[in-house]
């Protein structure tokens, strides 16, 4: 974890950052979680259960998405102002596009985004040099 001031208008505004790695493996949704939990009070109670949840889908993305190989790894960064979290899962794949989720979908999964768009105030899959990222920012009180 780092804590570093960045002044803005004369405004200093804390961000905190949690930031770890995992094996792309089905493991790596659970271990997320875990990790999220254990980071010391930086994910504030009042969205601890939706942030765990949009985790859960971005790993779970991340993994079943991203370029196989016996290196593959997801790198998920949680970062903490006043009133904002955001938290970004990035995998080495480049083939998952996100299509715009909505409530019509007739199978069992493929919900995922449909929950993110729903729960966090903004968020996006966007492609990276080296893969995909998909990030999400919910408000949350001080």
């Amino acid at each position: 974890m780092t804590a570093k001031a960045r002044a803005r208008d004369g405004v200093t505004d804390r961000t905190r950052s949690v930031v770890f790695e995992l094996p792309a493996k089905p493991a790596a949704v659970s271990a997320a979680r875990r990790a999220l939990l254990g980071c010391n009070g930086e994910l504030p109670r009042s969205i601890r259960d939706d942030v765990l949840l949009l985790v859960t889908e971005l790993v779970s993305n991340a993994v079943r998405h991203g370029k196989p190989g016996a290196d593959r790894a997801v790198r998920v960064e949680l970062r903490r102002r006043k009133r904002m979290v955001r938290v970004a899962v990035f995998d080495r794949g480049g083939g998952f596009t996100a299509e715009a989720p909505h409530a019509a979908q007739d199978k069992s999964g493929g919900w995922g985004l449909l929950l993110v768009d729903q729960i966090a105030d903004r968020w996006a899959v966007t492609p990276t040099a080296s893969g995909t990222c998909a990030w999400f920012e919910i408000r949350c009180e001080q």
